[in-house]
C-alpha cells in the first residue's frame, strides 16, 4: 500500500511541475507552440467595437460567444479572419494580424444597413444642400440666383421657394450664402448688373416672404458675416484686423467695435477674440466683462500665424477651435495644430465630446475626452 500511495504521490508531483508553469506561463500572456520553431510564443488580443453594437463575431469561422464590442484575449500570434454579422445590416470582413503582446483594435467599425429608409421631398434636381444648424430648415440650391433656392422644413415635411419669383432679387446671382447657428435668418450677398446687394432674410416666414435690404451697414463688402440665434438682433463681420458690429433692431453700425483682432467668434452671449499682442479673451456684446483666457503674445505667436485670420469656435467641455483662412484646425488641446490645412468642414457631438473632421481625401474623429486636464484654457506642452 505504502508502494502505491508513493508512486501516486510522484505522478501528481510530475503533474504540478509539468502544468504549473504552464498555468502561470497562460496567465502572463505566454503559450506553447511545441510544433514550431519558437515554442514559447506571447499571445494578443483584439479588441472589437461596431456601430451600431451587438454584433455577431465569427473568427476563423467560429462563432464567438459575445457580441460587440468586446476584447478576444490570448490568441496565437498570425493572422485571423474576422466575420461581423448584425440582422439587417451588411455583414463586415477583414482578415487581421495578432502580435503577440499586443492588441488589434478594430474600435471603428460602422455597418452600413441593408436597406436605407428613404423619404422623396422633391423630384427636382439640385446642386447644393445647406442645412441651417439647429433648425429644422434646409435649403435646396438649385441654381446660382436667388429664386434658385428653396426652403424645406423637416419638421411640417414641406417646402415653397425662398423668395418670391416676382422679386427684385430673384434673378440676382447669389455671391455667398451665410448661416447662423441656431438662426432663421440667412444673409445673401447677391451681384447682379445694377452692383452687389446684401440682403437679410427670414426663412422661417411664408412663401415670398420678401429679403431686408441691409446693404447701407456696410462700407466694404464682408468676407463673413456672424451672428447666433440666441441674438439675431447683433452681426459681426471682420475687416482687415478689425471687428464691426450691426445692430439690426437699432439699424446702427459701429465701425471698429474691436482693432488688433487676429480672430474672433462668437457664443453664449459672449464675443471671443484673439489679439496678437494681448492673447485670448471674451467680453459680453457691449464690450464689457473682459475675460482673459490665455494672456500674452509669446503663448499666441508660438501656435498660431498670425499672418492669418481665424474663426474662433467655443465649445462644451473647456474645448475651443479655430481654424484658419487655409484649412488649418487648431484646438486648446495638445498638439494644437490637428489639421494644417485642407479642412473642408467638421460636425462636434457634445455628449461624447467628439469632433468628426473631414478633408478632401481623408476623414477622421479628434476624441477630446481621452485625456482629463481639469478647467484649463490652454493645455501645457509636457
Amino acid at each position: 500500500m505504502l508502494f502505491f500511495r508513493k508512486v501516486i504521490f510522484y505522478i501528481l508531483l510530475l503533474l504540478y511541475i509539468m502544468i504549473c508553469p504552464v498555468v502561470i506561463m497562460y496567465a502572463l500572456g505566454y503559450i506553447l507552440k511545441p510544433d514550431t520553431k519558437t515554442p514559447i510564443a506571447l499571445t494578443g488580443d483584439i479588441h472589437i467595437a461596431t456601430a451600431p453594437p451587438g454584433a455577431s463575431i465569427v473568427i476563423n469561422g467560429k462563432l464567438y460567444p459575445e457580441n460587440t464590442p468586446t476584447l478576444i484575449e490570448k490568441l496565437n500570434p498570425g493572422p485571423y479572419k474576422i466575420d461581423v454579422i448584425l440582422r439587417r445590416y451588411k455583414p463586415w470582413s477583414r482578415v487581421v494580424p495578432v502580435i503577440g503582446e499586443k492588441a488589434t483594435v478594430l474600435d471603428s467599425i460602422i455597418l452600413m444597413p441593408e436597406k436605407w429608409d428613404s423619404v422623396t421631398v422633391s423630384e427636382g434636381g439640385y446642386k447644393n444642400l445647406i442645412p441651417l444648424e439647429g433648425t429644422p430648415f434646409i435649403l435646396f440650391v438649385k441654381d446660382d440666383t436667388l429664386g434658385g433656392y428653396t426652403i424645406y422644413d423637416t419638421a411640417q415635411k414641406k417646402s415653397h421657394p425662398l423668395v418670391d419669383p416676382d422679386s427684385e432679387y430673384s434673378k440676382m446671382e447669389v455671391v455667398s450664402c451665410m448661416t447662423g447657428k441656431k438662426s432663421t435668418y440667412t444673409a445673401f450677398i447677391l451681384r447682379s448688373a445694377g452692383g452687389t446687394r446684401i440682403v437679410w432674410l427670414d426663412v422661417s416666414g411664408k412663401s415670398g416672404n420678401p429679403p431686408v435690404d441691409i446693404t447701407e451697414f456696410f462700407t466694404v463688402l464682408p468676407k463673413k458675416l456672424i451672428w447666433h440665434g440666441e441674438n439675431q438682433r447683433y452681426i459681426f463681420y471682420k475687416t482687415d484686423s478689425s471687428i464691426n458690429r450691426v445692430d439690426m433692431d437699432a439699424g446702427a453700425v459701429y465701425p471698429e467695435y474691436v482693432t488688433g483682432v487676429t480672430g474672433f467668434g462668437i457664443s453664449g452671449g459672449a464675443v471671443y477674440i484673439l489679439d496678437k499682442d494681448d492673447g485670448i479673451y471674451s467680453m459680453d456684446y457691449d464690450r464689457k466683462n473682459k475675460t482673459p483666457i490665455i494672456e500674452g503674445a509669446k503663448k499666441i505667436r508660438s501656435v498660431f500665424n498670425l499672418s492669418g485670420s481665424y474663426s474662433i469656435i467655443p465649445l462644451p467641455g473647456n474645448i475651443m477651435l479655430f481654424t484658419g483662412t487655409g484649412g488649418e484646425l487648431i484646438a486648446n488641446k495638445i498638439p494644437y495644430t490637428f489639421v494644417e490645412s485642407g479642412l473642408l468642414g467638421y460636425s462636434f457631438d457634445r455628449r461624447r465630446e467628439k469632433l468628426l473632421v473631414w478633408k478632401k481625401d481623408s476623414i477622421g474623429i479628434l476624441d477630446f475626452t481621452a485625456e482629463a486636464t481639469g478647467d484649463v484654457a490652454f493645455e501645457k506642452p509636457p
